[in-house]
């Protein structure tokens, strides 16, 4: 009767753990066998010639299970390592556009920033006039309208390069070096212009921690 082998499992199919023991398993089945025939060496009394010749046809038949085992393993790495970049693929194709097709939303908050920082600086530029008229109505000297004290207010004109500097150091120095830069250096390089290292709003000259925006404007406009 001739001998049956056992068809290989599927790479696909196999755990980690089976596929861990490929040649773990072969290695010891080769050990056990060795040493069942040097049992059987020692104490030839112990078995029939004919077991004798059986354990040693194990013997040598398991050695030579372990290259084997070893090209197995190789297979199997290899077949599963490409099963699972096709479908990694697969899955960029099929998903991949779909996660990435942001245009749109993009746009959209360009133009809201945009709409956004022309109004800011229309409304500080207009800001900042007013109070060069009423400084010139009340009487103030050229060269010194850039702040005008109507009883106990005092209106200033609003920084709004800083300011606009400053929010923008606010938003983005949490994201990496490189979506920063502007040419070889990060737009946003020389600090936060209204933080704790810079020179402060006109009545603070050494801020211990970063001014408030909406205070800043608060108090000159």
């Amino acid at each position: 009767m001739p001998a049956t082998t056992t068809e290989p499992a599927d790479p696909l199919a196999m755990t980690d753990a089976e596929v861990a023991a490929i040649v773990p398993d072969a290695r010891q089945a080769a050990a056990d066998a060795k040493r069942d025939l040097a049992d059987a060496e020692a104490d030839p009394s112990s078995v029939t010639p004919a077991r004798l010749t059986e354990l040693r046809a194990a013997a040598e038949h398991a050695e030579l299970l372990v290259p084997a085992a070893e090209r197995r393993y190789a297979e199997v790495q290899t077949a599963r390592r490409e099963a699972n970049k096709a479908a990694r693929l697969a899955r960029v194709r099929a998903e991949g556009p779909v996660d990435l097709d942001h245009t749109a939303e993009l746009l959209g908050h360009l133009n809201a920033l945009d709409t956004a920082l022309r109004a800011f600086c229309e409304a500080a530029h207009a800001h900042n006039e007013r109070v060069t008229y009423w400084a010139t109505e009340a009487g103030i000297a050229a060269g010194s309208r850039d702040a005008v004290a109507i009883g106990a207010k005092t209106w200033r004109h609003l920084e709004g390069g800083r300011l606009v500097a400053s929010l923008v150091h606010r938003a983005m120095r949490q994201y990496p070096r490189e979506f920063l830069l502007d040419g070889a250096r990060p737009i946003t390089h020389d600090g936060d212009p209204y933080g704790p290292k810079r020179m402060g709003e006109r009545t603070v000259s050494a801020p211990e921690t970063p001014l408030d925006l909406h205070d800043l404007i608060r108090k000159d406009a």
